[in-house]
């Protein structure tokens, strides 16, 4: 971690840094992700440039785009990311520790999956049949995936 520490003297700011401490525990133990809303506490004058600079950088950021946009950065202590959420005027209206493997907003949902797949399906088929009408056995369409392609359950 690189950063600050005077500020952590501060009780909010301690007490918020034990927070993420103790959740940090607890993703271990029962895999429960958490999220703090930084815009409910009452940080100090310029506490949560403080806590972010504290908490350091990662090697990942991630963004989200849907109505506004969401972008996350990974802290220097794994597990821990810095969320922000804009509106789509490109206003900052939510800022937020995510204690986490992944960030919840940047997982897909089964249903997403599901309709992805039949989507994928229908777009192989499609290119299948422009590409040959009649010219190739049908079982080209039966083949296994490459041996490149694994598991990773």
């Amino acid at each position: 971690m690189t950063g600050n520490s005077n500020f952590v003297s501060d009780p909010i700011i301690a007490a918020l840094l034990s927070e993420v401490s103790a959740k940090l525990a607890e993703i271990v133990e029962s895999g429960t992700t958490f999220r703090i809303d930084l815009r409910r506490l009452p940080l100090p004058a310029g506490g949560t440039a403080a806590l972010r600079d504290f908490l350091g950088n990662g090697q990942v950021d991630a963004s989200f785009k849907g109505v506004g946009s969401c972008i996350f950065s990974e802290t220097a202590v794994a597990g821990v990311w810095w969320g922000q959420q804009y509106n789509t005027g490109g206003d900052l209206v939510g800022e937020f520790i995510e204690i986490a493997y992944f960030p919840e907003l940047l997982k897909c949902e089964t249903a997403e999956i599901e309709q992805a797949m039949k989507d994928l399906r229908l777009k192989i088929r499609d290119a299948q049949q422009i590409r040959g009408s009649g010219s190739e056995s049908s079982s080209s369409t039966n083949r296994s995936p490459p041996s490149s392609v694994s598991s990773t359950t």
